[in-house]
């Protein structure tokens, strides 16, 4: 009987241990699995970082070339004003100067 007793006694310890043994090497799947998770969640926010950066930094760069092409735009469009205006008051100088230098009284004279 205390054979039988020894023999239940061994296995209910043999399945304690192996109880021990399969909880220990859960953990460490458990542990494994959570730092690959955990290296995987950094590269993939390592990544959604740079990529957002780099979007970020390509629609700045194309607001920029707009913003430099509308000053561009009115850059000209004041220019060619001014120069229009410069060769309407280039004309009226011209006529002023004819004005003074050839009077119309003189014209009837002549």
């Amino acid at each position: 009987m205390i054979k039988i007793l020894d023999t239940i006694l061994k296995i209910e310890q043999d399945s304690k241990a192996k109880v021990v043994q399969a909880q220990k090497k859960a953990r460490e799947i458990k542990e494994t699995a959570e730092k690959e998770n955990a290296e995987r969640l950094n590269a993939a926010r390592t990544e959604a970082a740079a990529f957002l950066l780099e979007s970020v930094n390509n629609l700045k760069k194309e607001w920029e070339e707009k913003y430099q092409r509308v000053l561009a735009s009115q850059d000209t469009k004041h220019a060619d004003f001014i120069e229009k205006k410069s060769n309407e008051i280039e004309h009226t100088a011209d006529k002023i100067v004819a004005i003074i230098t050839k009077p119309q009284y003189k014209n009837l004279h002549d």
